[in-house]
């Protein structure tokens, strides 16, 4: 069976397309992955044993066929820069299915759809359109993109009404699951396909001995991902005011990164509560590195604040805490605290209140045994439980059996 994946922004990075194309793949799919290209990328390439293949979204030199596209997508939410593409290559690569990454190309999807007759799985990475209300909180936006191209409401309408066109819709977990129930999707139409990890990615990987040394002797909590007004991180930065007084060698590790904008925001709260010895930027680091600060790491934070977006979905971070057998402190977001709740893997506190979660990550300080037993459960969950990775490739190779399933066009 011959695979399309759509990606609309560049690869790498994306963690989740990557493991589901190899879980396809190892399991006799042949699997090719059509995105948008970024400066200094070849067209074409194999990533990882991944079938890379990009194209330029603004390569129509004439002005106006790229404004007319512009309306087209304005009023339709149907990407016409991609989709002759995307024809082309289903009729060139003999494709049978299309995998659509998250919400904006669904439409553009449905549109091949409906020329080919080739069924269509929409893989919903998040709740995009509340994504909408929280990325950008306190950001300037243009006009255009804050009333049109931007606007949750519309969305919102559209992802209601175009969902019902694909045939299989998969979400990251099941609070998202429910969430896509309640607009009227037929339950047996929605499969859950979980960010869990892999152990074998890891397994190449070895200790920077440099990160090693420079974090001697403290207690790391670490936060590892991307930065935004929705992830919590304000109210981390806060909870050290506490932690640090309780504990002096306390260090919080932000590694990853995020707007400028949002970024100077933090680093001026950081300096306004006299919080910079304890508080850390890394920039965004390669995996390899990755690796190190999740050994050195203490606990794992995911302190994201709730939200209709952030109560129906979750982090690969969290599995990756797991994964390394670091006990975890979340937020209450429904998803999140469910998750911890059931393999007992960390600590929930209440989103947004620094006080509850200084409490929870001094509780984890003061009990090694504690962080000892959280961190084995979480690892026990990941490695070989309902959150490892094999349960939720066994479960996207469902979908497949499933789409295989679908009438063949033609």
């Amino acid at each position: 069976m011959h695979v399309l994946m759509l990606l609309e922004h560049p690869f790498p990075p994306d963690i989740r397309v990557e493991k589901e194309v190899q879980a396809l793949t190892q399991n006799g799919y042949t699997v090719f992955l059509l995105c948008r290209v970024k400066d200094g990328q070849p067209l074409q390439e194999f990533v990882n044993g991944m079938n890379v293949h990009r194209f330029d979204t603004s390569q129509d030199k004439n002005w106006l066929r790229r404004k007319l596209s512009g309306l087209v997508y304005l009023f339709t939410l149907r990407h016409p820069v991609w989709l002759q593409p995307i024809l082309d290559f289903v009729e060139k690569q003999r494709i049978d299915a299309v995998h659509v990454h998250d919400l904006p190309l669904v439409a553009t999807a449905v549109a091949v759809k409906r020329k080919t007759g080739i069924p269509v799985v929409a893989d919903l990475h998040e709740n995009y359109p509340a994504g909408l209300r929280v990325w950008n909180e306190g950001a300037e936006l243009p006009w255009d993109k804050r009333y049109l191209f931007r606007n949750p409401t519309r969305w919102s309408r559209h992802e209601r009404r175009i969902l019902r066109r694909v045939d299989h819709v998969i979400t990251v977990v099941e609070e998202a699951k429910e969430r896509i129930i309640g607009l009227g999707i037929s339950e047996q139409k929605i499969s859950v396909v979980c960010n869990t990890e892999s152990p074998s990615f890891w397994e190449t990987f070895s200790l920077d001995e440099e990160i090693t040394k420079d974090f001697g002797g403290r207690f790391i909590i670490s936060y590892i991902g991307g930065f935004g007004p929705h992830r919590g991180l304000d109210c981390a930065i806060q909870a050290m005011v506490r932690i640090s007084k309780e504990a002096p060698e306390s260090r919080l590790l932000l590694v990853g990164r995020g707007q400028d904008w949002y970024e100077v925001k933090l680093r001026n709260f950081i300096a306004e509560l006299n919080l910079k010895p304890y508080v850390q930027f890394i920039p965004w680091v390669p995996m390899e590195k990755v690796y190190t600060y999740m050994q050195i790491t203490d606990v794992g934070l995911v302190p994201h604040n709730s939200s209709p977006h952030t109560e129906a979905t979750v982090p690969h971070k969290l599995f990756q805490y797991m994964l390394f057998s670091k006990p975890v402190v979340v937020s209450s977001c429904r998803s999140l605290k469910r998750i911890v709740g059931e393999t007992t893997s960390g600590l929930a506190f209440q989103a947004g209140d620094p006080n509850d979660l200084a409490e929870k990550i001094l509780d984890l300080y003061r009990s090694k045994d504690l962080r000892i037993q959280m961190g084995n459960k979480g690892r026990e969950a990941a490695e070989n439980g309902k959150y490892s990775w094999n349960h939720s490739a066994q479960a996207l190779l469902n979908v497949y059996e499933t789409v295989r399933a679908c009438p063949k066009p033609g």
